[in-house]
């Protein structure tokens, strides 16, 4: 098993390295390695990844959000403009609590409970 385990290992080192020789010289490359992890705390791929997207879209949405439309809405200054600014802020600030409590709930499973 060890043996098969250092050849997978050597060949994952060479293909990160064969990818990084045909990036552009102003680019970087980021490589993620996922390995199974110890008993009772599993971060498979699948979960980094959806963790990942996650991240990413919500950083996404809360910029455009607040650096394209709320300053677009508030410059027009109309009542049914300042009224969708709001309502969109509050709907932000619901999505965000949501995804705090969830994070939460998924550490400590047992948090707020009896």
């Amino acid at each position: 098993m060890p043996q098969e385990k250092n050849a997978f290992r050597e060949a994952a080192i060479e293909a990160i390295s064969d990818m990084e020789q045909h990036l552009p010289l102003d680019c970087e490359l980021l490589a993620v390695a996922c390995r199974p992890a110890r008993r009772g705390h599993p971060m498979y791929a699948t979960k980094l990844t959806l963790l990942l997207t996650a991240i990413v879209l919500y950083v996404a949405g809360s910029t455009f959000w607040f650096f394209w439309q709320v300053p677009e809405l508030l410059s027009t200054g109309t009542d049914q403009h300042l009224i969708a600014a709001f309502a969109g802020t509050v709907a932000w600030m619901l999505l965000t609590f949501g995804f705090i409590i969830h994070i939460i709930k998924t550490a400590r499973p047992t948090a707020g409970g009896r």
